[in-house]
């Protein structure tokens, strides 16, 4: 994009009004996004995302075929995005699913599998900076669980092709990464995940909201169509986020049970502020929590996408902190609007989005 004259952001008077002045602000921004190289010419970033897809035990031949299906859909992403993508596990034993399968001699079954890649992707940042680490630098990790589960004895577990997983397990594994994670569990039972893995920088997502929540879930089906399209594109900015796909999954779970005229068996929660409680779709407008709920999670979540739009600028590490926490400003100030005075919000709304202008010229001029 060619500019005629250089000026700074701060250059523009703010004597135009508040509305005015807002559509000045977002114009602004939109010329240094567009302004700025795009993912596609960053060819030696590495993966914006760090994919492990586990398919677990499928009991029966009814289930087998939805969750080959639901892995092939997001097995395919690794052919048209920068993601790097691991499947783990088959429903079955099958040759239909030897394309799916780790076929490796070691480790010798899925839970060893499962450690094996947890354990290669689990990088604590070094005193050099090394590591993967999402808001550092690195991709995001993502952990994506489709099948079933159980819980007894307040033990959680996902159901794998030989000796299973628990909850617990998993949070050990996990443990040491600074990598900012996201934790998909589509089974039946899942709801534990929320309180044994919650934690800072992580998105923990379940079919459903207990241990008590047994039967076999459709949401995974809905979730993986979401995050790998622009149907939940809900805000319009060519991306899909964690919560806009949960928000999409939850909703059509929902559908399913009503237009089958069945008690809904399944409800989704969402967790990102680390309070290992989980919220449930129900109590989001839209991508905001309504008004009865504005301690909900999401702030995280929506920021986080699996595929990311081609012409999104490419941020430093220290840039994407900085827009991070730009972000959860905006959606303080946004809870805040009914609280404040006129002048009092959009001075602060002008600062922040003078910031974020700014931010966006100093990636231009890298």
């Amino acid at each position: 994009m060619r500019f005629v004259q250089r000026r700074s952001v701060r250059d523009i008077p703010t004597r135009f009004g508040h509305g005015l002045w807002w559509a000045v602000c977002v114009a602004w921004v939109g010329i240094f996004v567009a302004g700025t190289p795009g993912r596609g010419d960053a060819a030696d970033e590495g993966p914006s995302a760090d994919v492990v897809v586990v398919i677990g035990a499928a009991g029966t031949d009814e289930y087998a075929e939805p969750l080959r299906q639901w892995a092939a859909e997001l097995d395919a992403l690794r052919d048209h995005s920068d993601i790097r993508l691991q499947v783990i596990g088959s429903p079955v034993a099958s040759p239909d699913t030897a394309a799916l399968a780790d076929v490796s001699s070691e480790p010798t079954n899925d839970r060893q599998r499962l450690r094996q890649a947890l354990a290669e992707r689990v990088k604590p940042v070094t005193a050099t900076g090394d590591g993967d680490a999402g808001p550092n630098g690195g991709p995001t990790l993502w952990l994506i669980l489709l099948g079933h589960g159980t819980f007894a004895d307040d033990v959680a577990k996902f159901n794998l092709v030989g000796p299973d997983v628990s909850a617990a397990e998993l949070a050990q594994w996990l443990s040491a990464t600074s990598s900012r994670t996201v934790i998909v569990n589509a089974a039946s039972c899942s709801g534990p995940f929320v309180n044994r893995l919650s934690g800072p920088d992580r998105v923990v997502v379940t079919a459903t909201q207990s241990g008590d929540e047994r039967d076999w879930t459709r949401f995974g089906g809905y979730f993986v169509q979401a995050i790998i399209s622009d149907a939940a594109d809900l805000d319009h900015d060519d991306e899909t986020s964690v919560l806009e796909a949960f928000v999409m999954a939850a909703g059509k779970t929902r559908q399913f049970y009503r237009d089958a005229g069945r008690i809904a068996s399944e409800h989704a929660l969402i967790d990102d502020n680390g309070d290992a409680q989980g919220t449930p779709a129900q109590w989001f407008d839209g991508l905001s929590a309504d008004q009865k709920h504005a301690e909900a999670d999401g702030n995280l979540a929506k920021r986080i996408t699996l595929v990311a739009a081609s012409d999104q600028p490419r941020l430093d590490e220290a840039q994407r902190a900085e827009r991070d926490v730009i972000e959860g400003e905006l959606e303080t100030l946004k809870r805040r609007k009914p609280k404040m005075n006129a002048a009092e919000y959009w001075s602060t709304l002008e600062a922040l989005m003078l910031r974020q202008a700014e931010l966006y010229q100093r990636s231009a001029d890298q």
